[in-house]
């Protein structure tokens, strides 16, 4: 499980609208990148939910043998922040469809 306070930290930074997410530990330390769309898509008993997303990292630099353990953990990243933002009831949808 992904701890906020050990692995990641939402900064003040905004690009392009986007809020910057900085990894402050482990093995992706220093690499900045913002979430470029997310998508939740529920099959038809609303009993799963599958979540789709883009990204771009914008400080720091992964190999590219790392490229799908980082595009594993933004996900596993992206799944904990929006379970928080649902149990404090904080999910803010901002357009799309």
């Amino acid at each position: 499980m992904i701890k906020f306070d050990e692995w990641a930290i939402l900064t003040n930074d905004i690009l392009n609208g986007f809020q910057v997410i900085k990894l402050i530990q482990g093995e992706f330390k220093d690499i900045g990148f913002v979430y470029e769309s997310v998508a939740v898509q529920e099959n038809e008993e609303k009993t799963e939910a599958k979540i789709s997303f883009t990204y771009s990292i914008i400080s720091g630099f992964v190999p590219d043998d790392k490229l799908n353990e980082f595009k594993q953990f933004t996900g596993d990243l992206l799944s904990a922040i929006l379970q928080e933002q649902l149990e404090k009831g904080d999910v803010v949808y901002s357009g799309g469809v």
